[in-house]
């Protein structure tokens, strides 16, 4: 209860009536700035409040900067020292010593295991990418042993356009999606001819025709 003591000097030369009003709008404004001080939840801070053992680095948090809660991203949490954190909307680093002015962020936490999804990802497309490389380079030679299969049944020098019918009739080549099959024949021969010189298992013996080397 307000003792006379506190209360300003001139009441005491207020009429009766009026310095009994005084002294209820005293006690009125008095127990509003109480009930403002006071949250809902006595509880509430506490609650809200983020230990420091349980700040989690990568995480984010609502920190209390002024009258304003900022979003932050923790960057470290040493036992010993300031907190340091990083504002989400301008990236600016800041320190704190106290962590319960941390509370936790509203919103979607992240799930588990979704900071290594990328490496997951990136190592899923580069295995894809090696399995369809290593399928184009068998394509390939398995191309040219298709060739040297159909000139050595046949014992006669042939032009692609014949190797390659040779290899349809005796599915001894699964073509894929190319419109000139006998184009992409000729230029793996000579491309091996090239490359291997004397020790390439083709020879030309004239314009556009093939047989196997001796």
């Amino acid at each position: 209860m307000e003792t006379l003591l506190n209360v300003p000097a001139y009441f005491a030369t207020l009429p009766a009536d009026r310095f009994e009003m005084a002294m209820r709008a005293r006690r009125a404004a008095a127990e509003a700035a109480a009930a403002r001080s006071v949250p809902a939840n006595p509880n509430d801070e506490e609650e809200c409040a983020v230990k420091k053992s349980e700040v989690k680095i990568g995480q984010e948090y609502l920190c209390k900067i002024g009258r304003n809660d900022v979003r932050v991203t923790a960057v470290s949490a040493p036992a010993v020292g300031a907190i340091t954190l990083k504002t989400v909307a301008t990236n600016k680093t800041i320190k704190i010593a106290d962590p319960a002015r941390l509370s936790p962020a509203p919103g979607k936490p992240v799930a588990k295991g979704a900071e290594i999804a990328p490496t997951a990802a990136a190592k899923s497309t580069t295995t894809k990418t090696t399995k369809t490389t290593a399928e184009r380079a068998s394509k390939k030679t398995g191309l040219l042993d298709a060739a040297v299969a159909v000139l050595t049944k046949m014992k006669v020098p042939m032009n692609c356009p014949q190797i390659i019918n040779e290899m349809r009739s005796s599915h001894l080549y699964e073509f894929g999606k190319g419109l000139t099959p006998a184009a992409t024949l000729y230029a793996s021969i000579l491309r091996e001819i090239q490359k291997k010189g004397g020790q390439a298992r083709f020879k030309k013996v004239q314009r556009g025709y093939f047989e196997l080397s001796k």
